[in-house]
């Protein structure tokens, strides 16, 4: 893998993939929800990380709301300046997207600056993708599940 090109995730497996130690992506409900695991913030993990991302991002149904759960709940010590740069570009560069992601993170003096970031710096992004964080896996992903049930009546209401 050089340092342009991402990982390959095959949507087809139903296990975590993990790309770089500290960094792995798992599909569920049918390749409708991506969880994305980040346990490393050394900038060679933020990099893949990023790439694998913005590999996703490009390669997704864009008729679909995205719905995204970012697992940092193991991250040591919040995430860097770095990686909310690079996070910061990847929204910036897919303006139209719809969808919700969930970010998970610890309940800790570190969380504090992601849930800010989450919850300020990238609202002025992606109007249309919702973002909240959460503490416990669970309630992330019924929440994501709850974003897919609305969003398949909707498509029923709309052929109807």
């Amino acid at each position: 893998m050089s340092s342009q090109e991402p990982p390959q995730l095959d949507a087809n497996n139903p296990n975590t993939q993990q790309v770089l130690p500290g960094v792995a992506f798992k599909w569920l409900e049918g390749n409708r929800i991506i969880v994305c695991r980040l346990r490393d913030n050394k900038r060679l993990a933020v990099d893949v990380f990023n790439l694998t991302f913005a590999s996703i991002l490009r390669d997704r149904n864009k008729e679909l709301p995205f719905m995204v759960m970012f697992d940092l709940s193991k991250l040591d010590l919040g995430l860097t300046g770095y990686f909310k740069d690079k996070f910061t570009q990847l929204m910036t560069d897919n303006p139209n997207m719809k969808g919700r992601a969930a970010w998970v993170v610890r309940e800790d003096h570190f969380s504090r600056s992601t849930e800010l970031f989450v919850t300020r710096s990238l609202t002025e992004y992606n109007a249309e993708f919702v973002r909240r964080v959460f503490h416990e896996q669970e309630p992330a992903l019924d929440w994501l599940k709850e974003g897919l049930k609305a969003d398949e009546s909707s498509e029923k209401e709309s052929s109807d």
